[in-house]
């Protein structure tokens, strides 16, 4: 006859809980059938092989079970990272979350190069577990060079300073013609808009006028 009890058992890891059933060739047919070993105690979140015995009526039957981690890790990307002006690019700033049972690295496909250009670029992260399931995705890549929100008082001119995040590196990327037409002789919201390759950036601005009146007496 053969055994009642299969020679091993593979799970993967994150198994909800073993049954006896699990390990029974013909379940309906080997009622009574029990653990010896306490399966609670079984960590069915780490891969590993462990030994496991049941009692079939008088006889005792070791069973080899066999977690493993044949999942890729769960991953949202962001769609883009803008990077701040001299700030350090790592691969897991593109990473929004991550779901797995184990640690994981994060690394470009392929390090981004700008080549000193400003131009969006496209990149390529990959998530690898500790078994080395991974999983693959894709970015863009945005350097912050023009300052997104501008306040001034009115009547101060707008400059390449107030807009440019290092205007002595990059002045030559915005012409003071376009920063002219701003009109800071009027209270309100603008919207100066620049082109740099294929790239387009904005910034947002305010001109306030919180110089009270002048009272003539």
């Amino acid at each position: 006859n053969s055994k009642p009890v299969f020679h091993d058992v593979t799970v993967e890891a994150g198994y909800d809980s073993l049954s006896i059933w699990d390990f029974l060739t013909d379940p309906p047919q080997h009622e009574g059938s029990s653990f010896v070993t306490d399966v609670d105690t079984i960590d069915l979140n780490t891969p590993g092989i462990v030994p496991v015995t049941l009692q079939h009526g008088r006889k005792t039957y070791i069973v080899t079970l066999t977690i493993r981690d044949t999942t890729a890790p769960k991953v949202d990307f962001k769609s883009e990272y803008t990077l701040l002006h001299g700030a350090e690019l790592d691969p897991k700033d593109f990473v929004e979350f991550v779901d797995d049972l184990s640690p994981v690295t994060v690394q470009f496909v392929s390090e981004p190069d700008n080549k000193g250009t400003y131009s969006d670029l496209p990149v390529e992260i990959i998530v690898t577990d500790l078994y080395g399931n991974s999983t693959v995705g894709t970015s863009v890549l945005r350097y912050d060079w023009l300052i997104s929100q501008v306040d001034l008082e009115l009547g101060t001119p707008l400059t390449k300073e107030h807009v440019l995040v290092n205007a002595q590196q990059d002045g030559d990327l915005i012409d003071q013609k376009v920063i002219d037409e701003i009109n800071t002789s009027g209270a309100g919201q603008y919207t100066l808009t620049v082109q740099s390759g294929e790239s387009v950036r904005s910034c947002s601005v305010t001109i306030h006028d919180t110089t009270p009146p002048e009272l003539v007496l």
